[in-house]
């Protein structure tokens, strides 16, 4: 019987990014949005997490699961990768064994180095976007109707740049 652990950084269970750059944006539906809920292409509304937090079992039951399941240790960052002792280490010192390990990292937005260095009120409005935080911070922002530059012209710039103009045709 299968068992999985995974480890994030981030504070969330496992979730679709896609629909941070998409549906999100075009729902008319605030509520649902704060709820980080979304209407799929055909029609049935649906969470931007895979699974309901039920789904998961807890961490601390994870060698001990008789039928196996999925648990996540959020909020932890893996600093060193033992491959000969089968083992991660995390951020807080604490060790992890595993059987197989499968590294699927994802991609951290790039920043540029000018605004990094500005600090202060320039930091607090430049949000490298790739996370339900930035989704929200970045949310937030176009709510007030602020006007945004999206910087990089890859696939979520993109769909970023469309959604938000969208979202400021409709707030006028």
């Amino acid at each position: 019987t299968a068992r999985v652990l995974v480890v994030t950084e981030e504070n969330e269970l496992p979730y679709m990014r896609p629909p941070l750059s998409k549906e999100l944006w075009f729902s008319q539906d605030k509520e649902s949005v704060s709820k980080l809920r979304f209407k799929q292409w055909n029609g049935k509304e649906r969470s931007v997490y895979y699974e309901p937090e039920k789904f998961y079992i807890e961490s601390e039951q994870f060698e001990t699961a008789e039928n196996g399941g999925v648990a996540c240790i959020m909020g932890k960052k893996v600093v060193k990768l033992d491959v000969l002792q089968r083992k991660v280490i995390l951020d807080d010192k604490s060790e992890i064994s595993y059987e197989k390990c499968l590294i699927a990292t994802g991609g951290k937005p790039k920043n540029i180095p000018l605004l990094m260095k500005a600090g202060g009120e320039i930091e607090s409005r430049t949000i490298p976007y790739r996370n339900i935080r930035d989704f929200k911070k970045l949310d937030k922002l176009t709510s007030a109707g602020k006007e945004v530059a999206v910087i990089g012209g890859g696939f979520l710039g993109s769909e970023l740049a469309v959604a938000l103009a969208q979202k400021g045709k409709e707030n006028g």
